[in-house]
């Protein structure tokens, strides 16, 4: 309201100088003083108007993208936030050396002295751009939350889903890998254009990357995540009950009915989170990059980690707009999220991966 008295009082004060001119000095002066009036008014209204709009919309588009960024990608807030560090798209984090030689009873001195050698862990992070959005109808658009957001909802959650996809990929391990071995070998071949039949997903399977996990010295201290591919964890449920399926299992029925929701949380000492893939690899059980063409010989995979070896980088969110095209009959829209993600340690400490086989 007070922005709209502001330029009724604007254009009513230039109307008094043009006709005062008039009546003061003469129809040439008065012309010249109008055109001097029409320029100030253009620049009032692109500068009061047009910028005033823009940072409305800049605004709305980024307190929905990380809303929707991080509500759609929870296990995102499960490891080490790095985008502090981001510079020039390349995270840099100084890594430690090994650790010194322990000797028990030392019997000669002087010990043999050592220079600790440090390397500098880098990654690059990914720009998530999305199409150009026209959006008219412009005064609506910032009064009606409920019409912007059915037009740049699904922009928004596609962006944000292929942000915790490329990230999730990036999590996944190259050597730190265990295989299905569910005794059940007729599963589906899950994976976008695989064909064939793997080895189900059970309960030895999540036992299995527990184990490895407590060998390898990981914290267990309630924090260990899980993260799996929606159809390998129904995988879980198979519709005949067998010695490994978790709906039989004891330890999941004391004091309580058997899954009394029907579904699992946490399994062995992991919060499970689901996604729709989380990473692919290939029949060698290496990991393909976002994007690779499919295969039949594809696997889905699982990620387990602890937050304390995986990092995340979200660079700052900018919005892109082009207001008021006429061509249009109104404004477009794009919005770009740089972020990415990997393992905090080269010898993949922390993180363990189950891929189909």
């Amino acid at each position: 309201m007070k922005k709209k008295l502001n330029i009724v009082a604007f254009a009513t004060n230039m109307l008094l100088l043009t006709l005062l001119a008039c009546l003061m000095y003469n129809t040439v002066g008065a012309i010249a003083f109008s055109l001097v009036v029409l320029g100030c008014s253009q620049l009032f209204f692109k500068t009061n108007i047009g910028t005033a709009a823009f940072g409305v919309q800049q605004e709305i588009w980024i307190a929905d993208i990380m809303e929707t960024l991080f509500e759609i990608n929870d296990f995102l807030k499960d490891s080490i936030d790095h985008s502090g560090f981001v510079n020039n798209k390349t995270v840099h984090i100084p890594q430690s050396g090994g650790a010194p030689n322990i000797q028990v009873n030392r019997s000669s001195l002087p010990g043999t002295i050592i220079k600790r050698t440090d390397t500098d862990l880098t990654y690059n992070i990914d720009e998530y751009t999305t199409d150009p959005v026209v959006i008219t109808d412009y005064e609506q658009l910032q009064l009606s939350y409920s019409k912007r957001q059915s037009v740049i909802g699904q922009h928004l959650l596609a962006i944000a889903q292929q942000v915790g996809y490329g990230i999730s990929n990036a999590w996944g391990a190259a050597t730190k890998i265990i295989r299905t071995n569910g005794s059940v070998s007729d599963g589906t071949a899950l994976a976008p254009g695989a064909t064939g039949t793997r080895k189900r997903v059970d309960l030895g399977d999540i036992q299995a990357l527990a184990q490895a996990m407590d060998k390898d010295n990981i914290p267990n201290d309630g924090n260990r995540e899980l993260l799996m591919p929606v159809d390998m964890y129904y995988q879980l449920f198979p519709q005949s009950a067998s010695a490994t399926d978790v709906r039989t299992v004891s330890a999941f029925t004391i004091g309580k009915a058997t899954l009394p929701q029907g579904r699992i949380d946490s399994l062995f000492g992991f919060k499970i989170s689901l996604k729709p893939t989380v990473a692919v690899y290939d029949t060698t059980a290496t990991k393909k990059a976002v994007g690779t063409a499919t295969a039949v010989t594809d696997n889905l995979a699982a990620i387990a980690w602890h937050p304390k070896y995986v990092a995340r980088a979200i660079g700052s969110i900018k919005v892109f707009a082009d207001v008021d095209r006429a061509e249009y009959y109104g404004s477009i829209f794009s919005a770009m999220v740089p972020a990415g993600g990997r393992i905090l340690r080269t010898d993949e400490k922390g993180v363990f991966t189950l891929v189909q086989q």
